[in-house]
């Protein structure tokens, strides 16, 4: 038996918790957040430009893994690839309106877990790991 999952799914699964979040957001809003990713992406594309790095944007990142009877498909974009010589860095980018000094850094965050299945994914498939 096969299962699709994303990344975000998956993680979204893995991190789900009792906490129900009643903040709206609206389409306006939706847009702005869209709009924002879409600049810092051609900004990384300039700085790759004007630097000695290599940037691509929406890289699709597909990994299969077998447990028991089931095989996994799991599969996302990550949203920025930077190599910059031997160093490889992912990029999952997101937007606030809040004052990220109020932000506490956390390891079992679900951005922070996008963003390092990705790199995982990325990893396994370049034999890197």
């Amino acid at each position: 038996m096969e299962i699709d999952i994303s990344v975000r799914g998956l993680v979204e699964f893995v991190f789900r918790s009792g906490d129900i979040d009643s903040t709206y957001m609206s389409m306006k809003r939706a847009l702005e957040g869209s709009n924002i990713h879409t600049k810092f992406q051609k900004i990384r594309k300039q700085q790759a430009n004007s630097g000695n790095f290599i940037y691509r944007s929406e890289i699709s990142l597909k990994q299969s893994f077998y447990y028991k009877d089931f095989r996994f498909n799991i599969n996302g974009r990550a949203d920025g690839l930077m190599i910059k010589e031997d160093d490889i860095y992912i990029e999952e980018i997101k937007s606030t309106y809040k004052d990220l000094e109020l932000i506490e850094a956390q390891e079992g965050h679900p951005h922070l877990a996008q963003a390092k299945t990705y790199a995982f994914i990325y990893a396994d498939l370049y034999e890197l790991a």
